[in-house]
Parts: C-alpha cells; sequence; structure tokens
C-alpha cells in the first residue's frame, strides 16, 4: 500500500481485522511504521485505535496533520494569474 502523496510503502494488513487480535496487530504495525517514519506518537496505543478512543484517535490524526503541514510550510506553490476584462472597462465612483 502505498500512502497518499508521500512516496511511502507500507505493506498490507496481514489478516482482514475481523478477529481484535488481528485488528490491534494491523494498528500496531501502522503505528510502528509512524514511529519509524519520526513521527512523534504521545500515549497513542493500538488498543486506543481499536477501542475507538475518539480524544487519542483526533490527537493522533492532528500529530500526522502537523507534521505533514510543517514539511511543506516552505513550499511555494505557484498561483495562476487572474484576468478579469470587466474591471478595466468598468466606471469607479466614489460617494461619501
Amino acid at each position: 500500500m502505498t500512502t497518499g502523496g508521500t512516496g511511502w510503502c507500507l505493506k498490507g494488513p496481514r489478516e482482514k481485522g475481523k478477529m481484535r487480535f488481528h485488528m490491534l496487530q494491523n494498528a500496531q504495525m501502522a503505528l510502528d511504521f509512524l514511529r519509524y517514519k519520526k513521527i512523534k506518537l504521545v500515549n497513542i496505543r493500538a488498543e486506543d485505535i481499536v477501542d475507538g478512543n475518539p480524544k487519542l484517535t483526533l490527537g493522533l490524526i492532528w500529530t500526522i496533520i502537523l507534521h505533514f503541514q510543517n514539511k511543506n510550510d516552505s513550499i511555494v506553490y505557484p498561483v495562476p494569474k487572474l484576468r478579469i476584462d470587466w474591471t478595466a472597462s468598468a466606471p469607479i465612483t466614489l460617494s461619501f
């Protein structure tokens, strides 16, 4: 499995995740991969993700977002020039 535009490659889950043990194993594999990529994970365990803890799951998502946001802050994306023809012909009137 390739993850988004990062170019990272992560092997798919070993099991489809029908049993809790398989879900825990798959979640742990994903967390280990994030740690390997130097994404700082604090107080997040595979059990929290599998059990559906909303606060810790949201914390994990924000950690991933902030990691990539900091990496991409210095990239300048080109903005196309906008051409608006009606501004050249519209009269400018000011009323006070």
